[in-house]
């Protein structure tokens, strides 16, 4: 939820479905004044999550190894 009045939904479907997706997404149209969609092929997302296992207990550190992120981010990209 962006605001009172405006939300960002994320939905991730298998490609065979898209088409359905959108036709079924005209309805929606009627009930609302402003409509945006973006769609992403392929998309991947691992999140955000996956980076909390980088505290260091030990040290009670954040400090995160920048190579190891990188190469996370090299593999997302790709």
């Amino acid at each position: 939820m962006e605001s009172n009045t405006h939300y960002e939904v994320q939905v991730m479907l298998p490609p065979s479905e898209t088409n359905r997706f959108l036709q079924r997404m005209s309805i929606f149209r009627k009930f609302t004044e402003e409509f945006f969609i973006q769609v992403t092929l392929k998309g991947k997302s691992k999140g955000y999550i996956h980076l909390l296992e980088y505290f260091n207990k030990e040290a009670s550190s954040w400090e995160m190894p920048l190579n190891d992120i990188m190469t996370t981010i090299r593999e997302l990209v790709l």
